[in-house]
């Protein structure tokens, strides 16, 4: 998650014309605020940790009628179409690569295509001073921000790079955690962490009087991270420039002491939003420990309540 200072629109410089960006604490003055961002960040976790059993229960089920199914073979013959024709070699093409995507992969596509949309958006904000106001109230983390913000700011960035980083760092990881988690808990972690990463943030943000909007979906991202490293400590990961190998727990380590410096001496990369960093290596750290065996444990009910819900006659 980054500071989006460098974010400006022509005609519409609204971040940069902050003077202050720390000033006295609002947390008395705006306590209803944090009151409707306390509600929305345990509902919104408690809904997806209900709704992650349904989705498991819902996948399982469907995943047994699709083998059962006999048209499903008749549809892939009508998807590739007859032998030597190159639109239907084009589409085998397109069908193997997708095919060899792990399930947390295909579904991490939509919200890639959901990034570059918005990241589109706040482009064409630039000439558009009404669309400019409304990407700032709907897909910024402020200090007076409303609490839907929490999760919608996680989907914009503040530029093409930004995105790239976040959504290249994900994906590598996705292949690692649906081995272990499975596609459901994956985006129930990735969510979560993003909401439970933005509630901290814009807690932070009110204690310090700061006035400075966050965007970016990094908090989630590091708390994918984190659970992964919690399971699989000494995998290797990599990044692109440079080229540099190290664990996993390594990594995590690094960040959160990168994060901790951060906060403490604030010229240390400036424009990063290391409270967001932090609270999602806390988060992944939390869901691995506590909030996935509590799942495990309850989870059973809530699919066991579901397929009685779906299997009643009316």
């Amino acid at each position: 998650m980054l500071k989006s200072r460098s974010i400006i629109f022509r005609g519409h410089s609204s971040i940069r014309s902050i003077r202050r960006p720390y000033g006295t604490s609002n947390v008395a003055k705006n306590w209803k605020l944090i009151l409707g961002y306390t509600v929305f960040t345990t509902t919104f976790t408690g809904a997806a940790l209900v709704v992650t059993a349904v989705g498991e229960y819902e996948l399982v089920r469907r995943q047994r009628g699709f083998m059962n199914n006999p048209m499903n073979s008749y549809r892939r013959k009508m998807w590739l179409g007859p032998p030597g024709q190159e639109e239907f070699k084009l589409r085998e093409r397109m069908g193997d690569w997708f095919r060899s995507l792990v399930p947390t992969q295909t579904a991490f596509l939509v919200i890639i295509a959901v990034n570059i949309g918005i990241l589109l958006a706040w482009k064409r904000a630039v000439y558009n001073r009404e669309l400019s106001n409304k990407m700032f109230k709907w897909f910024t983390l402020r200090n007076s921000s409303k609490p839907i913000t929490l999760l919608t700011s996680t989907f914009s960035h503040s530029s093409a790079l930004h995105l790239f980083i976040n959504m290249y760092c994900l994906w590598t990881f996705l292949p690692t955690m649906d081995s272990s988690y499975g596609l459901i808990r994956t985006l129930a972690i990735f969510f979560t962490g993003c909401v439970c990463s933005s509630y901290v943030n814009v807690l932070y943000k009110l204690i310090r009087g700061s006035t400075i909007p966050s965007v970016g979906a990094s908090g989630g991202i590091l708390a994918v991270v984190t659970a992964m490293a919690e399971i699989f400590p000494d995998i290797r990961l990599t990044f692109i420039i440079p080229v540099v190998a190290f664990d996993a727990s390594t990594g995590v380590i690094g960040i959160t002491a990168l994060s901790v410096c951060g906060i403490i001496f604030k010229k240390i990369l400036p424009s990063i939003d290391h409270v967001a960093h932090l609270a999602g290596i806390a988060y992944g750290y939390v869901w691995h420990r506590y909030i996935h065996t509590f799942y495990v444990t309850h989870s059973k009910t809530v699919k066991s309540k579901w397929r009685q819900f779906r299997e009643r006659k009316y």
